[in-house]
């Protein structure tokens, strides 16, 4: 043996242990969480598998006729078109050059023309947000790519981010019950990373299986995937729609159901402010912990909502008689309980260029919610940084005179000295800025400061 392939050999030993070792590591911790965090009969499932299983399925002609009869004969309103050979381009995030809201190269297209499908183009409230440059196509080649010969229902984009999820990612899916009888697989793109949408406490989980969505059935695609039969149904709901929701869709998500679970400690709360305060750099309000003491003078319990499931948040909001929001994405879940009783409050928590309430509470708005809308925005502290990040300075004695009013309290919010608010900012200045110092926007603003 030479004597330099001895002298390297210790060292290759060593570190194809610490390899294997890492991967029994990765291998034991992740058998662990889906025993803890998984439906038995859902150990097995990964995407990969439910992929495999997919494209393992041959084509049955009775059941693919029998299928087109029925979307055929669908109230035109549904708008599902059926696109035959059609390849699935992995959807990738893709510079935003000053286009409105994200961008994504990918989607599905046309195997002849390689163009995208229109129909399955997501559209963002302000433009359609995908395309397919060909530079795109060389990276992707469809030599060897796997095949899917059973008919696949396209779900559209799914988010892993709960808000995004809940307004963009569910658009398609009102058409799942007119294929239901066929137990359709649904296919997904996920641009933000792979939710985990197998465990049983995760948001996605629990609203796709609040709809009668077999979870197994779901299918992401994440490499060039040729399919034989696609089902694009309309996008019925997203940023651009919320605020006149299509019927339909409001009717598919009347027709959820979830298991009445009450977090810990909270059952039989009446009163429930919707806390933002536990979260970190998404978007903060100075002084909010000073007025949760408030609150629970005014007999409010505080809820964080990112620290339960989604099905105790609608479980706690659908029994409380009274919710104050820090507006947000906890909004959201509002729109799934069409018997709400609670009256709603909601306290702005960022102003939005050319729009005078945010996105989410226009959500309520679509679905005919009343709710109450207090904007006592003084200052908003962005640093380069988009405004959803922002840090709010909130007048909290004019948001508690609004609520007040209405009958949320039975008294006003104490109002602070010029110097005990002063101070106030400055420490939650401070503590925003070290939190941020890192962000690149932050970093490019900061430089875009210099003084020569």
């Amino acid at each position: 043996m030479p004597d330099e392939f001895k002298r390297i050999l210790p060292e290759l030993i060593k570190k194809l242990y610490r390899q294997n070792r890492l991967s029994a590591l990765k291998w034991f911790y992740e058998c662990l969480r889906r025993i803890f965090k998984r439906r038995l009969n859902l150990f097995f499932c990964s995407p990969q598998k439910a992929l495999k299983d997919a494209s393992d399925i041959q084509v049955n002609q009775n059941k693919l006729l029998k299928l087109k009869s029925i979307i055929s004969e669908a109230d035109p309103a549904y708008s599902i078109s059926v696109h035959e050979n059609v390849i699935a381009y992995p959807l990738v995030s893709a510079p935003r050059n000053n286009r409105p809201g994200s961008y994504f190269f990918g989607g599905l297209a046309n195997n002849q023309t390689q163009t995208l499908l229109d129909e399955a183009n997501h559209y963002n409230g302000a433009a359609y947000a995908q395309s397919l440059p060909i530079t795109y196509i060389k990276k992707w080649p469809l030599q060897n790519c796997l095949e899917i010969n059973e008919p696949v229902l396209y779900g559209g984009l799914m988010f892993n981010h709960f808000g995004h999820f809940v307004v963009e990612s569910l658009c398609r899916l009102y058409a799942y019950p007119i294929v239901k009888e066929f137990d359709p697989f649904v296919l997904f793109y996920t641009p933000w990373n792979q939710p985990r949408y197998l465990e049983k406490d995760n948001f996605v989980h629990q609203i796709i299986s609040g709809f009668e969505i077999p979870i197994k059935r779901l299918i992401l695609v994440e490499q060039t995937t040729k399919i034989r039969e696609v089902i694009i149904p309309e996008q019925k709901y997203g940023f651009g729609f919320a605020q006149q929701p299509d019927e339909l869709f409001v009717n598919f998500t009347r027709s959820f159901r979830f298991e009445r679970k009450f977090p810990n400690g909270m059952k039989g709360t009446e009163k429930i402010y919707i806390s933002r305060s536990r979260l970190q750099n998404r978007g903060r309000l100075i002084g909010e912990k000073i007025f949760e003491k408030y609150l629970i003078e005014e007999g409010y319990s505080i809820f964080s909502p990112e620290e339960h499931t989604f099905y105790e948040q609608l479980t706690l909001y659908s029994y409380a008689k009274k919710i104050i929001f820090s507006d947000g994405s906890s909004l959201l879940p509002c729109i799934f309980l069409s018997d709400l009783k609670a009256d709603v409050a909601v306290v702005c928590r960022r102003h939005e260029p050319n729009q005078h309430m945010s996105s989410t509470a226009v959500c309520l708005q679509g679905y005919y919610k009343n709710f109450l809308w207090i904007d006592a925005v003084s200052e908003q502290y962005q640093f380069g940084l988009d405004n959803w990040n922002a840090l709010a300075d909130i007048d909290w004695h004019k948001a508690s005179e609004f609520l007040l009013e209405h009958g949320f309290v039975n008294k006003p919010f104490r109002i602070m000295s010029d110097e005990e608010h002063l101070a106030l900012v400055r420490l939650e200045l401070k503590d925003y800025i070290r939190k941020i110092s890192g962000n690149s926007q932050f970093v490019d603003y900061m430089m875009s400061l210099k003084e020569k």
